[in-house]
């Protein structure tokens, strides 16, 4: 039911937006790792005081994501709309692996 529901199909411009949204994640995420890098060990040392409270939280909430994306890709491959399928795949990669696996330099841990 997935991306066929009142006679909507899967278009290229709606592929396009799906790649264009999981690449400006990718940088978002580039941008704010080097970020991260850049500073001072006492400017690191705030910024590790003030994510604290809520890092796990965060952590949490990005897995729980990453869960969703496979449960959202599954269900749109058995509806048969492959490429919503593999651009969630895709994203649930780059979440799970690359932001809530390796969350150590934002979370500090």
């Amino acid at each position: 039911m997935l991306g066929r529901r009142r006679g909507q199909v899967m278009t290229a411009d709606r592929v396009i937006v799906l790649v264009v949204m999981v690449a400006g994640f990718v940088v978002v995420t580039v941008f704010n790792r080097r970020k991260l890098a850049r500073m001072n060990p006492e400017e690191r040392a705030q910024f590790d005081r003030n994510i604290a409270p809520v890092a796990r939280f965060l952590k949490a909430f990005m897995w729980f994501w990453v869960v969703v994306c496979i449960a959202a890709s599954i269900l749109a491959a058995v509806d048969g709309v492959w490429p919503i399928s593999v651009a969630l795949l895709v994203l649930a990669v780059g979440l799970g692996f690359g932001v809530a696996h390796h969350s150590r330099w934002w979370i500090g841990s």
